[in-house]
């Protein structure tokens, strides 16, 4: 299957590019998805992604088709998902 992709701000940076379509096998999740990606752009992209090198602890969120998503989330074909860089403050 083929899921299309959009990065924002530093993610985009990391990446190299803005946006993209990468071929995931079928039942595979934004975490499958996020582990492909880490493997193809290596540690500019992990730091960007993650709160500390190698854990599964996100830096940003997924937006899927306008929604809101947690990793988990099992991708179908044709899906855009977005990586966003997630902010908090108070």
């Amino acid at each position: 299957m083929y899921i299309n992709i959009k990065y924002n701000s530093i993610i985009a940076t990391a990446a190299g590019k803005e946006s993209e379509v990468v071929k995931l096998k079928k039942e595979s999740t934004i975490e499958d998805l996020v582990v492909l990606l880490s493997e193809c752009y290596g540690g500019r992209f992990k730091d960007v992604v993650f709160m500390n090198s190698g854990t599964r602890r996100y830096l940003i969120s997924f937006i899927v088709n306008n929604t809101l998503s947690l990793p988990d989330k099992v991708l179908q074909d044709g899906d855009e998902v977005v990586f966003v860089l997630a902010l908090g403050g108070g």
